[in-house]
């Protein structure tokens, strides 16, 4: 186990620790947001969808908690995009093709 340098710890932010580099990655959802709305829906019906609480749901898109994976999958199938899109890692929305 890797202990973090004290300068590379914060609030809020999630560290990746490589190269002597600490790199910093906001724990935030923007696009979780953007889906929704685009959608017209409201928080509390996709954590309805989701079978969680509303305001467990605001927490993971304001980025106060981590969002597990199985909840990420879930998103990306709901709005029929890739869990990557949702994450950040793609600006691509159309989910992959098998």
């Amino acid at each position: 186990m890797r202990i973090l340098p004290s300068w590379c710890w914060g609030k809020r932010t999630a560290y990746l620790w490589g190269n002597g580099l600490c790199e910093v990655m906001e724990v935030a959802y923007p696009r979780l947001r953007d889906l929704r709305e685009d959608r017209e829906l409201m928080q509390k019906q996709v954590a309805a969808y989701l079978g969680i609480d509303q305001r467990v749901y605001s927490n993971y898109e304001t980025g106060k908690r981590e969002i597990p994976t199985r909840l990420v999958i879930a998103l990306a199938d709901f709005y029929h995009t890739s869990t990557d899109y949702i994450l950040g890692r793609t600006n691509r929305i159309e989910p992959y093709k098998d």
